[in-house]
């Protein structure tokens, strides 16, 4: 028997509205790429819940997140894709 697992997530839509344009959707999508945590505090909507859900479930290695640990799929595409990304100019 497989068990769902379902999570309780609160979203503000007029506050992801409000900071919800192109431009701060792509710089927090870098900072994730980058494991950058405090500039990923910086943009979330939530910065202390943020902060706090990582200080409550700190991974063995501060550069992966908590769900992948060592398994972490940003850092193997940082791997796999950082020669394109740093001739596009997109790095």
């Amino acid at each position: 028997m497989q068990k769902l697992i379902l999570v309780n997530v609160r979203i503000d839509y007029d506050a992801w509205v409000a900071v919800g344009n192109l431009a701060h959707d792509m710089e927090i999508s870098k900072a994730r790429r980058d494991l950058n945590w405090e500039k990923q505090f910086k943009l979330a909507l939530y910065p202390e819940e943020a902060k706090a859900v990582r200080a409550s479930r700190m991974p063995e290695h501060e550069d992966s997140c908590t769900m992948c640990g060592s398994f972490c799929a940003a850092k193997g595409a940082a791997k796999l894709f950082s020669e394109d990304l740093q001739l596009s100019g997109k790095a």
